[in-house]
């Protein structure tokens, strides 16, 4: 659909962690697109593509992240880097209205890396442990585009994929959209017609709620009819089985793939369309949608628009859920720009947009201040008003995610110059580029994943957790670790403080909230002890105790 629209979305659409090379080349690279899936079984790569049609969807996981390696056929390292684990998806969508976040960890999963054209085998494997999960033969020279390795269908055949994607709504000429393919799952043939009319009908709801009504050309819509030979799903409490078309079912928490072919069929159509997010509608009354890597899934339910609102926030704008709760871990940091430490006028960052004159700013009030309760937590972290769709259904944007709206726009489709294949907006994306010769991303690498904790060779337990084990104020172990080894009686063994975080040397990734040990409190003696959530920079760090990172702050 576009190549140019997507490079000036790089930097901004992306959440992937840093990335090292073991030496790397100053000679600029033309670089590749690689779709990869992960199932039982190993990894498959499933495309190559020009790298200018990198997907700009965003996702974060905050729990897992995994590790890539490509290696030459002489063994030397040529590349490697992180990606949130993309077995993860995660549903926020209560019965009741409400949002709480609920994570599951699935066996298989996709997503996208980009690689310099370099023959030689690609190795995916756990961050946190080091478990190799597969490998596969990388051979850009005779693979530039298209699909590679063995590719295995979805449950549907290709005589159930009854045309290409078809365009509903938007400007097919137009470079600066963002690109949504509703698929259908649990539709018959015979309910095609249904299918695309819920399809319309949410596109339409969704544009018109909240602050999409401003740039409602900027989006494309389409359908893609793939039919089901049932209606329905899987429902494996009551033994119900379906043959769909994407071997759908009903979760514990939502619905979504039972195997990694029904999601590979959903990345190929995407791939094959051009899309920049996935939207799969689900033949269903009920049940609560899951999303994952620019794929998610909803009902036929009164708040699938709003769903849709809400999680393209999180998926193209990069903003943070603003309210408390849910299985993700209360951590009072984030990058994000609508949620904050700070619960102050002078430290807040969208000063310019305050009305409120309290802060940290009462429950129920109105403007924009300082909010106590996003991210999470439900202290230590502040969200800008009372309401916004990135806290619950069926209100509108405030004022701060509105604005990253706005300005996600306004540079959208601009061309980044004659190097589309490696343009400067990806220097610093959290993807080493060798491309571009001096991307900061590409850092040395530290771990290397063989069951020791080297720490004369700068290994601990932040940047080698597969080796030096878990970053906490005991040891090399997290508290779940400590618990286990001291019924087993051997911590000594599994939890040497000499491993990383303990040895009293703040140092390589440790910090004041991952090693308070070694970086936080304890070691800077201003305090009784590590603050109970860690430490973070905030100017009232006397209120809550934390006087670490924020020492300048408190004046120590």
């Amino acid at each position: 659909m576009r190549t140019c629209a997507r490079i000036a979305l790089i930097a901004i659409s992306l959440a992937l962690v840093g990335c090292s090379v073991d030496g790397g080349s100053s000679a600029p690279q033309p670089e590749l697109s690689v779709d990869l899936s992960i199932n039982g079984g190993g990894i498959r790569i499933t495309r190559v593509y020009p790298a200018s049609e990198f997907p700009i969807a965003r996702f974060k996981n905050p729990a897992s992240s995994l590790r890539y390696e490509l290696r030459d056929p002489a063994g030397q390292l040529v590349v490697s880097g992180e990606v949130p684990d993309w077995r993860m998806a995660y549903t926020e969508d209560a019965i009741d209205g409400s949002m709480q976040r609920t994570d599951s960890r699935f066996e298989f999963g996709a997503g996208s890396i980009r690689l310099p054209p370099v023959a030689g085998t690609l190795v995916l494997r756990e961050k946190a442990t080091g478990r190799e999960l597969g490998r596969a033969d990388f051979d850009p020279i005779t693979t530039t585009r298209g699909a590679i390795g063995s590719v295995h269908l979805g449950v549907a055949s290709d005589d159930d994929i009854l045309g290409d994607a078809v365009l509903f709504d938007g400007d097919l000429d137009t470079d600066a959209a963002v690109d949504l393919l509703f698929l259908g799952e649990g539709f018959t043939e015979d309910e095609m017609e249904a299918f695309e009319g819920h399809a319309h009908d949410m596109f339409n709801a969704f544009i018109a709620l909240d602050f999409y009504g401003f740039f409602g050309a900027r989006f494309n819509g389409w359908t893609q009819r793939v039919r089901s030979r049932e209606e329905g799903i899987d429902d494996p409490m009551n033994g119900v089985e379906k043959d769909t078309a994407f071997d759908f079912g009903f979760g514990d928490t939502c619905m979504w793939f039972n195997s990694s072919e029904g999601m590979d069929l959903v990345k190929r159509l995407q791939a094959e369309a051009g899309a920049d997010v996935v939207v799969v509608i689900v033949n269903t009354p009920e049940g609560r949608g899951c999303t994952s890597n620019g794929v998610f899934t909803v009902a036929l339910v009164e708040r699938a628009p709003s769903t849709i609102s809400h999680e393209l926030g999180h998926i193209l704008f990069g903003l943070a859920d603003e309210y408390e709760g849910g299985t993700p871990p209360c951590a009072h940091d984030s990058d994000a720009p609508n949620v904050t430490n700070h619960g102050t006028r002078e430290g807040v960052p969208w000063p310019d947009l305050v009305t409120a004159t309290e802060f940290p700013t009462p429950a129920g009030s109105a403007g924009v201040g300082a909010f106590e309760g996003a991210g999470y937590c439900p202290e230590g972290m502040y969200r800008p008003e009372n309401t916004c769709l990135m806290r619950e259904h069926f209100v509108p944007f405030c004022a701060v995610c509105a604005r990253e709206v706005n300005r996600y726009f306004e540079n959208f489709g601009t061309p980044s110059g004659p190097q589309d294949d490696c343009p400067p907006a990806w220097r610093d994306d959290g993807i080493c580029d060798l491309c571009l010769g001096d991307d900061p991303d590409c850092a040395a690498e530290v771990c290397d994943y063989d069951g020791e904790c080297d720490v004369e060779d700068g290994e601990d337990c932040g940047d080698c957790e597969a080796d030096c084990g878990k970053c906490s104020t005991v040891g090399g172990c997290g508290w779940w670790e400590l618990f286990v080894c001291n019924i087993q009686g051997n911590c000594d063994e599994k939890c040497p403080v000499s491993q990383g975080c303990g040895d009293g040397t703040c140092a390589g990734g440790e910090t004041d909230s991952n090693c308070g040990e070694d970086c936080g409190c304890a070691e800077l003696g201003q305090c009784d002890g590590v603050a109970p959530y860690g430490c973070w920079c905030d100017p009232s760090c006397g209120d809550y105790g934390d006087c670490c990172s924020d020492i300048d702050v408190c004046g120590f």
